[in-house]
């Protein structure tokens, strides 16, 4: 910027001296500041596309390469984190992420593994690129855990071991999970995670279902449980990250619990 207002104001000087605020110039004077004002106006010509060539080979490419790492990294995120939308026999499972930048580190999945459904939310800490590739790997690890660890607590386990050594020392993911066998009980695992809200369709309360557990991949040696709770037919799970609960309107109140 600095270098564009250098050029900006050196063909402002150069043509002022066309209308000097001394008075008309003599024909030979007059001559000569048109012919000053031609070169002056060649040479900022000359130096702001020289200038321009610089900005474009420096920080234009620098800037371009960024948007494009951040298009590619926008496009996997799109791949990793489509709005689920899995109906089984006994459940149906709806889920979007919306990540307030381009890139983010919100997970939401659901899968069906032995008759049984998992839908969990996994929310990396920090934002953009860095907290988008550890949300790859997170799901990743997920999905493959599935194939062997029949019990939700033996998956985040293995969760657990495995992302200390693909992520930053100061990144971690908090859990909430959900896992369904249709047998009218539902088992669930919350992990550094807002409360599950759970709406019970008999009574129309709704209660709130959380667990005193550290994040994912906080602490490697870390061993996480499990709850069961009852439910039955028409019964709602709500799982929200605190992108969501901790909004804050004009007036500086949280969206929160109470209003989802």
């Amino acid at each position: 910027l600095v270098r564009c207002l250098m050029g900006v104001i050196l063909v402002l000087y150069f043509a002022a001296m066309n209308h000097p605020f001394w008075g008309k110039l003599p024909p030979r004077l007059q001559e000569l500041s048109l012919l000053l004002d031609l070169m002056g106006i060649t040479f900022a010509m000359l130096a702001g596309y020289n200038l321009f060539l610089i900005f474009i080979n420096s920080e234009g490419v620098t800037h371009i390469r960024a948007q494009n790492e951040l298009d590619i990294a926008y496009r996997m995120q799109s791949t990793l984190v489509p709005p689920v939308s899995l109906r089984t026999s006994h459940v149906e499972v709806y889920g979007r992420s919306r990540p307030s930048e381009r890139v983010g580190g919100d997970l939401v999945d659901a899968a069906e593994c032995d008759g049984a459904t998992l839908a969990y939310i996994a929310d990396i800490s920090g934002h953009g690129l860095n907290a988008g590739i550890l949300m790859g790997m997170c799901k990743t690890a997920i999905r493959t855990a599935l194939l062997v660890e029949r019990e939700m607590s033996s998956l985040i386990n293995a969760l657990n071991r495995v992302l200390p050594a693909v992520k930053e020392s100061n990144m971690y993911a908090t859990l909430g999970c959900l896992r369904f066998e249709g047998d009218g009980r539902v088992e669930y695992a919350v992990a550094g995670h807002p409360p599950i809200l759970h709406y019970l369709a008999n009574t129309a309360e709704t209660s709130r279902l959380s667990m005193e557990q550290f994040p994912v991949g906080m602490f490697p040696s870390a061993q996480f449980a499990t709850q069961t709770e009852a439910c039955s037919p028409g019964d709602l799970f709500a799982i929200a990250t605190d992108g969501i609960l901790e909004v804050s309107n004009a007036a500086g109140s949280e969206f929160g619990l109470e209003r989802l």
